[in-house]
């Protein structure tokens, strides 16, 4: 019983740590407006996101999900947020970001583990965005007329394949178009009947509310996915950010 009551005191601990790690509040951006949340599904998880001011004037946005679950994941997931911090302060280049760190991800990340990612540097005030997505479910762009574009370019997951070389993608947008970013624990939650909530309700429902604030897309997605999975609890870490032009 001391042992126990010891190791839920250490995950506790970890808990409280893990959740400093996060933004605590969204930044401060002219033009842009951010919201995010990470709910982990047990006392510690392994997804991560991240708001980074680079060199040039724009904003990283970053949500990532590391394979797996629990104190092993939380352990990966801040060993990439060290990571990540260091290389957006000399590289603002997001595809040799991302490449960059995938080389350093592979010399010390076990055989059976993994991390997906999507990386998006934003100009505030423009709206021009640069990303790459490293093998992370497609965030979807809500434009003001509802149109939905995904974005895929990139390559593989992180931390499997040395030396590759990650694409960039461009894209610009323009006021009133909605980012809607997160990890798999949203589109592939499962309800009691073993439907997943699915890609296609993120983007719809983000769309529905696309005239809204960022952090109300975010709280009316949050919401529908709690009545998708009624009784039931996330069976995954719940990752979102909302990045809106305004």
């Amino acid at each position: 019983e001391q042992a126990e009551r010891l190791l839920a005191h250490d995950l506790d601990q970890a808990a409280v740590i893990q959740r400093s790690l996060f933004p605590q509040t969204p930044p401060s951006c002219e033009g842009l407006d951010l919201a995010g949340r990470s709910l982990p599904c047990r006392s510690v998880g392994g997804d991560y996101f991240d708001y980074i001011p680079l060199a040039d004037g724009r904003q990283l946005v970053i949500v990532a999900d590391v394979s797996g679950k629990g104190l092993a994941a939380s352990l990966l997931m801040s060993s990439l947020q060290a990571r990540v911090q260091a290389l957006a302060e000399i590289e603002t280049d997001i595809a040799r970001l991302v490449s960059r760190l995938n080389h350093s991800l592979k010399a010390n990340t076990p055989d059976n583990k993994f991390i997906t990612g999507f990386f998006a540097a934003i100009h505030p005030q423009t709206g021009a965005m640069e990303y790459s997505n490293a093998g992370h479910n497609p965030p979807v762009i809500v434009r003001a007329n509802g149109e939905l574009e995904l974005m895929t370019k990139g390559g593989p997951v992180l931390g499997i394949l040395p030396n590759i070389p990650y694409a960039g993608g461009t894209t610009v947008l323009n006021k009133g178009d909605v980012l809607v970013m997160y990890s798999d624990g949203v589109s592939e939650a499962p309800n009691a009947q073993g439907e997943e909530f699915g890609e296609e309700a993120v983007g719809q429902i983000a769309a529905s509310c696309r005239d809204r604030s960022a952090n109300e897309v975010l709280m009316e997605i949050a919401r529908q996915l709690r009545v998708f999975l009624g009784d039931l609890a996330p069976t995954d870490d719940v990752t979102m950010v909302i990045a809106r032009k305004t």
